[in-house]
């Protein structure tokens, strides 16, 4: 497997990747301007368990149970009606639809218990920063007057630590936030589309290699199918040539006494047209007319007809 350099990958690819960095940038900044923005008022109230015949550190596991307790008590109906029924307070902050201002008041109304402390912060987000300072402050209140109510024990007091305190600027949506997830999420993005696409390319070139070293190697095996058969075909024609070169020659072997002691030797005899020619014999000249005239003799007695 080849050794890949991604870091050379991504500097012939950084205008992409900025391109796709941008582009999620832009679309969170437009998602955080087109969002209400909201102020946040927080205040703080602690929970004291009281009695003679409890120590210190029961009372503060206890207060810690009791103030994790009211942090869902707050985002009950009974608890939300009581704190709305101030008249400080403008209609119309809350929807009237029932499930609605119930949705509308858990996103508006967060309340944390502090570890170790048994105090209970309580954050309101709202866009009218002075509304939402008097939301802060009534649900306080109601948690001092009321609390015991939602405990059912007399032994214990609620009270306000930290009266509302609001910001001066807008903390939702929170502008600093929601840039930098999206530079991240876009960088993170734009690196696996820039890999993936990467590797895909790098799948379709060994692909096509594959595929035209497949095509070389069937194309040489033609080519030498083809020499073969071309060979072949050259054999058979030059066989068939052979053959009738042979088929046009009419060679005969005759016999007849060549040796002066009267034995009989081959001598190769050509009969061509009427004429008779004999082999050399082995004799000189005079043997050699002699036997061509005995190769003659030889002929009319095979071929009368062309006397």
């Amino acid at each position: 497997m080849n050794n890949i350099n991604y870091l050379q990958v991504l500097k012939n690819n950084y205008k992409l990747v900025l391109a796709v960095v941008f582009l999620v940038v832009f679309v969170g900044l437009l998602v955080t301007v087109f969002q209400p923005f909201k102020y946040r008022s927080t205040t703080k109230v602690l929970v004291i368990q009281t009695g003679e015949d409890i120590d210190s550190y029961s009372a503060l596991r206890s207060a810690e149970k009791i103030s994790k307790n009211l942090s869902y008590i707050i985002h009950t109906g009974s608890f939300r009606q009581r704190v709305l029924s101030s008249q400080t307070l403008e209609h119309g902050i809350f929807p009237i639809d029932p499930v609605e201002r119930q949705e509308a008041w858990e996103k508006a109304v967060k309340a944390t218990p502090i570890s170790d402390t048994g105090i209970l912060r309580i954050d309101v987000y709202l866009q009218n920063p002075a509304q939402a300072t008097i939301l802060a402050g009534r649900i306080a209140d109601v948690l001092s007057t009321n609390g015991a109510e939602y405990i059912g024990s007399g032994q214990i007091a609620i009270k306000t630590v930290d009266q509302p305190i609001t910001s001066n600027y807008p903390v939702k949506p929170n502008i600093f936030l929601n840039l930098g997830t999206s530079t991240a999420l876009g960088i993170l993005l734009a690196l696996g589309y820039v890999l993936f696409v990467y590797h895909e390319k790098e799948e379709l070139v060994e692909m096509d290699t594959l595929d035209q070293a497949i095509a070389e190697d069937e194309e040489k095996k033609r080519i030498k199918e083809k020499k073969e058969k071309a060979a072949q075909a050259i054999q058979k024609e030059r066989q068939r040539q052979q053959d009738q070169e042979e088929q046009g020659q009419q060679d005969k072997k005759v016999f007849f006494p060549q040796d002066q002691k009267g034995e009989m030797e081959t001598v190769p005899v050509q009969i061509n047209e009427g004429r008779v020619s004999a082999g050399e014999g082995v004799y000189g000249s005079e043997e050699k007319r002699e036997e061509e005239e005995d190769a003659k003799e030889f002929y009319k007695m095979l071929f009368p007809e062309k006397e």
